[in-house]
């Protein structure tokens, strides 16, 4: 597989998968991944104006969750 169709390939799964990422998440982990960003926050004890960097965000629940914890977004 060439390179850029290999890159086309992923992309069209990651495409596919998107719309129902959060629910296969959810079905996948038994709702265990809420858990662990829940303690995973509180490890991290990130206080109000603190920044922070999502890489790689994916659905952003990350990104919210810090942005809440950081109360400045």
């Amino acid at each position: 597989m060439q390179s850029n169709s290999k890159e086309t390939h992923v992309h069209a799964v990651f495409e596919s998968i998107a719309p129902k990422y959060d629910l296969m998440n959810d079905l996948l982990s038994f709702r265990r991944h809420k858990a662990w960003r829940s303690f995973t926050m509180r490890k991290m004890n990130v206080k109000p104006g603190a920044t922070a960097v999502d890489l790689c965000c994916g659905t952003c629940d990350w990104t919210i969750a810090l942005a809440r914890a950081s109360g400045t977004g």
